[in-house]
């Protein structure tokens, strides 16, 4: 019997400027949460300053 493929855990971040990449110096977890994942999970973060949950409804922003 062949062994399951099991599917790379994935992570899309969302988020505001605590998310967000930041200038150097400044905040925004969410590259640092990133870079501590182990292949084969992966991950992106589309975090944006000064988005809003509604913002994010509204239009993905």
């Amino acid at each position: 019997m062949a062994a399951a493929v099991a599917t790379p855990p994935a992570f899309i971040l969302a988020g505001d400027s605590t998310t967000a990449v930041q200038s150097t110096g400044g905040g925004g977890w969410g590259n640092g949460f990133i870079s501590f994942l182990n292949s084969p999970a992966w991950g992106v973060n589309k975090g944006h300053n000064g988005a809003t949950t509604k913002s994010f409804v509204d239009g993905g922003d």
